[in-house]
């Protein structure tokens, strides 16, 4: 007996459009998914300015310190990084559960654009993307 299997798109495709989406306003410049582990789940370079492997150096650099703070916390949890460099550039690392884990957001935000928001919905679309 033949059946109809629906197409369904991967969990990665389905962040990197929803993180696209965002990119192509204007207010992220790139945004990377990292599991637990450090694997990439899901990469948006958009300009090319800041490569994956930047992004998870500087996830991996701040790691450290983030269990320090959580533990300090007493697990309340680090909700976000931010840091801004001279030309105002903010490389922002936001932490959530998703997948059954604890998953790393980095996003490059070019100098006076807003983000929150739209952090916000990329989260909210990824998590609903792990639901899946």
């Amino acid at each position: 007996m033949a059946f109809s299997q629906e197409k369904i798109p991967a969990p990665q495709r389905l962040i990197e459009e929803e993180i696209a989406k965002v990119v192509n306003l204007g207010n992220i410049r790139a945004a990377f998914l990292f599991s637990e582990e450090g694997l990439s789940l899901a990469e948006v370079p958009g300009d090319n300015t800041t490569s994956v492997s930047q992004a998870l150096e500087l996830a991996l650099s701040v790691q450290d310190a983030v269990n320090l703070l959580n533990e300090r916390e007493q697990l309340q949890g680090i909700r976000e990084l931010i840091f801004v460099t001279h030309s105002r550039t903010r490389y922002v690392i936001r932490y959530f559960k998703a997948f059954a884990q604890r998953v790393t957001l980095v996003l490059v935000v070019p100098p006076g654009k807003t983000y929150r928001a739209h952090t916000n919905r990329i989260i909210r679309a990824i998590k609903n993307i792990s639901k899946l």
